[in-house]
């Protein structure tokens, strides 16, 4: 559906599920949110993606995160591969640094 309409279309459901992505309130509000997410930037295509992963990547290493909003970004690292499939490749790199910090006990 977001790729047959586009993202105009659907303007407020990114930030609407980035908004959701990072709530204290619930762990399962944050993995729809990451799902859906993953869904949406998939519909919209290889340079959505692009663009995206760049700004969750450099939120995820960000060292003041709070542990639920880490959780939330790591959840991303769960579904966009689902998503993307081999696609994804070209990121796995990328997102091994952030995933390491989860467990720094530095932070």
């Amino acid at each position: 559906m977001v790729r047959a309409m586009g993202e105009e279309a659907f303007q407020e459901i990114v930030p609407w599920l980035m908004e959701h992505l990072v709530l204290e309130s619930s762990p399962v509000d944050r993995s729809g949110a990451a799902q859906g997410l993953s869904e949406v930037i998939f519909g919209l295509g290889a340079d959505r993606l692009e663009k995206s992963m760049k700004e969750i990547i450099e939120r995820s290493q960000q060292v003041d995160l709070a542990a639920h909003v880490r959780d939330g970004y790591m959840m991303m690292f769960i579904y966009l591969p689902i998503s993307f499939g081999d696609k994804f490749v070209p990121y796995v790199g990328k997102i091994i640094p952030p995933i390491l910090k989860v467990n720094d006990k530095s932070l």
